[in-house]
């Protein structure tokens, strides 16, 4: 004899696979939820970090200079920046020379109170030398 269809036991099987596969993805849209904000930060913070950048680097080079801690204007009130620029030697672009040089290293710091800060940077040098 020959019995078609499903026994009690391949159907609670069934179910308890199908709950396990649901979890998991119900899990991994949770943890995306709680981390797209502090991605959207992140991304936030990197694009006003380098658009300051080429606003500074596309400047005279003898009007690049250090600026202290200041608020972005409108939808971004909430991210601060500041700018670090120092002359280094052609030799050592990691020493910052204390007597002014062809070259500047420029540094970029954003921060929010919700990520921290981040910091991009660049080396520029006098054209007119």
């Amino acid at each position: 004899m020959k019995k078609n269809g499903f026994t009690l036991i391949e159907l609670i099987m069934a179910v308890v696979i199908l709950g396990i596969v649901v979890l998991s993805v119900l899990n991994i849209f949770i943890n995306i939820n709680f981390k797209n904000p502090k991605l959207e930060a992140v991304s936030t913070s990197l694009y006003l970090a380098s658009a300051k950048l080429e606003e500074i680097s596309n400047r005279n080079f003898n009007s690049i200079t250090s600026e202290s801690l200041t608020s972005f204007l409108g939808d971004f009130s909430d991210y601060n920046y500041s700018v670090q620029a120092a002359y280094v030697a052609s030799q050592e672009i990691e020493e910052v020379s204390l007597t002014p040089t062809s070259y500047k290293w420029i540094k970029v710091f954003v921060s929010s109170y919700s990520l921290g800060s981040l910091e991009v940077s660049t080396l520029v040098s006098d054209a007119s030398n």
